[in-house]
């Protein structure tokens, strides 16, 4: 009995929906060229079962809400049919307090050490479910809106960030676990009684007076020890009002004047970095990309001084890309660094196709992206660029036996 598949080759198109958006992010052929004999019903029963068991890991392992599977059948002449094989839905997660991040937590002895980008980065990975459900930013959070009732309600979201950073930071010596939560629970204490002092004062306000001025009205009103409070408590204020992160750097770079002063950009750099930390923005700035090489062959650009070719915001892009390129944002260059090393060293296919293109993917950004780093970056990016290679071979020899 001649059977569909016999005189047709087959390729399966796995692809994910994530914010009503479908990603390719694999293509998986039948092979029957490397097996040196003919395709049958058990090879194809052992193919579809390979299909649904990637398509639905890839739905597992990822925020996606739903993956799709579309099914080609090749002729020899070329000529292919579509046709949808498989379609499921993400099941509905529990909301988490606190997002998964495993990363390092920095030792924070007084209010001030949370005022700066290492704590405010940290606070922003841990606390990236409830920051996003709350429309706010780190610096938002521990200048302007520590004691505000949406934040004391989700008093079990900041407990579960207290334990996960506690726990991050391991046992250092004279500061075991249980010592670091009672430390953490005393420094969110001292977040809401400083915004509540803040709430109660007479600040200079920022607004049309611009940024250089601002800082240096807080300058004459206050000393040096609480300038950096005021200055982050008043450009919390200046975008706190949209809830979206994208529309928050559009504000923000509103203060981005011509001769902008050395502090003012620096403040400027503080709020970009903690804004750019979110994928939401970034991937705007980058635009839609065919796969996650090319998003981060994007990435790298950008923290280069390049704004992405397609970008969604091409104003604002071209806006960071100037400023990074004249060096003028030390620190959101790094956040984007940070965020290419973190991509580089995760899971999820860079390639989006068959192994073999995936390997070519991996050998692409191995030769490109290492040396176009700082000098102390390229170390990390080489070493998970060679274990992505060494995991997609080892991939291709199980395929292969």
């Amino acid at each position: 009995m001649v059977e569909f598949f016999h005189g047709r080759r087959l390729r399966y198109q796995i692809s994910l929906q994530t914010e009503g958006r479908w990603l390719l992010v694999a293509v998986i052929d039948d092979g029957r060229d490397e097996l040196g004999r003919p395709f049958g019903r058990p090879d194809f029963e052992a193919l579809e079962k390979r299909v649904r068991t990637r398509a639905r890991a890839a739905l597992a392992t990822s925020e996606a809400s739903a993956v799709r599977v579309i099914r080609e059948r090749i002729r020899a002449d070329g000529y292919s049919q579509e046709e949808q094989f498989l379609f499921e839905e993400a099941m509905k997660r529990p909301e988490r307090p606190v997002s998964t991040y495993a990363g390092p937590v920095p030792v924070c002895t007084s209010y001030d050490d949370l005022l700066e980008r290492p704590a405010l980065y940290a606070i922003g990975l841990i606390l990236r479910p409830l920051l996003d459900k709350l429309g706010m930013t780190p610096i938002e959070l521990v200048t302007l809106k520590a004691a505000t009732s949406p934040v004391k309600r989700a008093e079990d979201a900041i407990n579960a960030g207290i334990a996960m950073a506690a726990r991050l930071q391991g046992d250092a010596p004279g500061r075991p676990s249980r010592r670091r939560v009672a430390e953490l629970e005393g420094l969110a204490d001292a977040a809401r009684q400083r915004t509540r002092a803040g709430n109660l004062a007479d600040p200079p306000k920022l607004g049309p007076i611009g940024l250089d001025r601002f800082l240096a009205a807080i300058d004459q009103r206050y000393t040096a020890p609480e300038r950096r409070f005021w200055a982050l408590r008043g450009v919390s204020e200046f975008i706190a009002e949209p809830t979206d992160y994208a529309m928050k750097l559009a504000r923000l770079l509103e203060l981005n004047a011509p001769q902008l002063g050395v502090a003012a950009t620096a403040i400027l750099d503080e709020f970009t970095a903690c804004l750019l930390d979110h994928s939401g923005v970034l991937r705007r700035l980058l635009g839609h990309q065919p796969d996650l090489r090319v998003a981060l062959l994007r990435l790298t650009e950008l923290a280069e001084g390049l704004a992405p070719p397609n970008s969604e915001d091409p104003e604002i892009a071209t806006q960071l890309a100037l400023l990074i390129e004249r060096g003028r944002l030390p620190k959101t260059r790094d956040a984007l660094l940070d965020r290419l090393q973190r991509s580089l060293a995760g899971q999820r296919p860079l390639g989006g196709g068959a192994l073999k293109a995936e390997h070519a993917a991996v050998a692409e950004l191995l030769h490109i992206v290492p040396k176009r780093l700082p000098p102390e970056r390229r170390a990390a990016a080489e070493a998970a660029l060679t274990r992505r290679q060494t995991m997609v071979l080892q991939a291709i020899l199980d395929e292969m036996s």
